[in-house]
């Protein structure tokens, strides 16, 4: 999202994304008993998935998503022709949209929304709500219903991000305008607790936040009158402040921070250099902050957005020339950045937010079009990754890994996973949707050399991958079935 939340561990899942020159094990082939056309309503292009979410007019903006255990998409954003808070889930067959919170007379309820889910996947939303005073406002599920609280009033109580604790507590920071004091809020259980975490004139603009392994609060934010990107983390006694770069500020949209924290609660955060119009990314590696120009094609950075994965290297979402020119992608491969035009349509790449499903794949919320409508990109198998770490055994050997291919016959939803063992071992083979749910284990344990089919039936229509591991190898494929 484009605010952060906790890193999720993945590490069960960190060989899927780790490449290696070695091929390969398996000779590993899928029998599609389908059409290969797509379902409708999505586009698949270089393995990126688009899809609208919300066609309705001036609605994508201050997208936030997060994604749950299943790894289903929530996504809370603002409806600024109904001046409301919405929140559309992905069930796993369709987009279920509502209205949160909406009460024109206040006026622009919604803006500035950060999402979070609790260990229910239950979706917690902080926001602004202007009008009428101005307020911050917290919204949670509680499984029946919305339950929505006013954290503070006063003038404006602008870029909220979101984050919860283990206990589900929301923790927030924002900015108070005026002066535009950076502020944070949690919830105890029974009280809200405020406190200034800096004051000063425009000195906590565009704050993200995220919690650390001892629950302790960091935030990444700008202090707009001394053009500085400011990161301050509570240390269990006081607010320790840094200043990692000085961006250059000028209040322009779209200039925002995003802060994840990795394995080892040292912060990424990426931000837009104004100045110098680049996308930029600052890491604390303990000793020493360490900055880097991301991309530098144009004006571009704007609206960034930032997830680790379970190697803990960043991804970030981001609009390209002027904001608003392009969705863009990039991620750091381990040793060089990586960069993907995903949805250069115009006005594309408004409000970005990231998050990483358990395949370490990305998922970005955005705003797209003069209209704004809300949309929804993710990474469907972006390289083909196999990796083998076989340690010298070295006698699996690989001619062919390809894509599926269409066997002419009715479609009845079914599939065929087959794969070819020189030798016995653990196999493991799941299934899964694009947006990362698994959909079925298609084998599990001890397999003998030879060759072994497993059969999935009723797929609905949609893009699926499988992923097989066999001993050390592993290996991920696409898959697009239409009834």
């Amino acid at each position: 999202m484009h605010t952060c939340k906790c890193l999720r561990r993945r590490k069960d899942m960190k060989g899927i994304m780790t490449a290696t020159s070695l091929l390969t094990v398996i000779q590993l082939t899928v029998i599609l008993l389908a059409a290969m056309h797509l379902a409708a309503g999505l586009a698949v292009a270089q393995d990126w998935v688009i899809e609208t979410v919300d066609p309705s007019v001036n609605v994508g903006y201050y997208s936030s998503i997060a994604l749950d255990s299943q790894g289903l998409k929530h996504i809370s954003y603002y409806n600024a022709y109904n001046q409301a808070l919405k929140y559309a889930h992905w069930t796993g067959s369709d987009w279920d949209i509502c209205s949160v919170d909406c009460n024109p007379p206040l006026g622009h309820v919604g803006q500035h929304t950060s999402i979070a889910l609790d260990s229910n996947d239950y979706p917690h939303i902080s926001y602004y709500v202007g009008g009428g005073g101005g307020a911050l406002r917290y919204a949670r599920w509680d499984g029946s219903a919305w339950q929505i609280a006013t954290v503070e009033t006063g003038y404006e109580k602008l870029y909220t991000s979101i984050a919860l604790d283990s206990s589900g507590h929301p923790h927030i920071s924002y900015c108070d305008e005026p002066p535009g004091d950076l502020k944070y809020a949690y919830w105890d259980g029974s009280d809200w607790h405020i406190t200034i975490v800096e004051d000063g004139f425009c000195s906590g603009y565009c704050t993200s936040i995220a919690l650390d392994s001892s629950e302790y609060t960091h935030t990444s934010y700008i202090d707009a009158w001394n053009d500085y990107l400011r990161y301050a983390h509570w240390d269990g006694s006081g607010w320790q402040f840094a200043t990692p770069d000085s961006p250059g500020f000028y209040g322009d949209e779209g200039i925002m921070t995003s802060l994840a924290l990795d394995s080892s609660d040292h912060p990424h955060i990426a931000y837009t250099h104004w100045e110098t119009d680049d996308l930029r990314y600052a890491f604390y590696d303990g000793s020493v902050w360490d900055i880097t120009t991301v991309d530098n094609q144009g004006i571009t950075g704007k609206y960034p957005s930032i997830s680790l994965d379970s190697s803990d290297y960043a991804h970030i979402s981001y609009a390209g020339a002027g904001g608003g020119c392009g969705l863009l992608y990039s991620r750091w491969t381990g040793s060089e950045w990586e960069r993907t035009e995903v949805d250069m349509g115009g006005g594309a790449g408004l409000w970005t937010s990231i998050d990483l499903d358990q395949l370490d794949y990305p998922h970005i919320s955005y705003a797209a079009g003069g209209s704004a409508i809300l949309k929804c990109a993710w990474l469907f198998n972006p390289m083909s990754v196999d990796r083998d770490s076989n340690g010298g055994r070295g006698s699996l050997t690989q001619s062919d890994l390809s894509l599926p291919r269409a066997v002419p016959s009715p479609s009845d939803g079914a599939a065929t996973i087959s794969f070819t063992l020189p030798y016995s071992c653990d196999v493991h083979v799941e299934l899964f949707a694009a947006d990362g749910r698994k959909v079925a284990t298609l084998a599990h344990g001890e397999y003998q050399a030879g060759t072994h089919q497993s059969k999935v039936s009723n797929l609905s229509s949609g893009v699926y991958m499988y992923r097989l591991e066999a001993g050390s190898f592993i290996a991920a494929r696409k898959m697009v079935v239409v009834q």
